[in-house]
């Protein structure tokens, strides 16, 4: 498989991973009584916030208790050699593989491309913290079909 067909495999995976975690995300929050708003948070009182939602259009909402859920971007940790890794959206670009590679992380997109890179021959050495990578994902999983 040459590069481009490697990324757009990545890509393809990456996304249908992402949409079914959002959705069993979605149905947890739903299912537990939880109004979810998307779009751009902004507080703008001590308990208003204002949504510019995904269509532009802004609305205010106020409650006693406000959650902005941020989200996440893929960053380098803060650690000596840091500046000799690449973080997952980097990982997308590359134009061959890598002989070797570490992937920190035990989330599903490490586990992801450990397991692609393994499968394309590359060496992969799989660092994570907790006592079994996927442990939140698996645990977020069970829950959703056994509900």
């Amino acid at each position: 498989m040459d590069g481009r067909s490697m990324r757009k495999s990545i890509s393809i995976g990456r996304s249908f991973y992402r949409k079914r975690l959002n959705g069993i995300y979605k149905r947890l929050l739903s299912n537990a009584g939880v109004k979810l708003f998307e779009g751009k948070g902004k507080i703008v009182g001590p308990n208003e916030v204002e949504v510019t939602q995904l269509d532009g259009t802004k609305m205010s909402y106020s409650s006693e208790h406000i959650l902005i859920a941020t989200g996440s971007r893929a960053h380098r940790l803060s650690i000596p050699g840091q500046e000799l890794g690449i973080t997952s959206d980097e990982a997308l670009s590359l134009e061959d593989l890598p002989k070797c590679a570490v992937v920190l992380g035990g989330g599903y997109i490490a586990v992801e491309f450990a397991s692609i890179w393994r499968g394309m021959g590359v060496t992969v050495d799989l660092f994570y913290r907790k006592e079994l990578p996927l442990s939140l994902i698996v645990t977020i999983i069970a829950l959703d079909v056994f509900s």
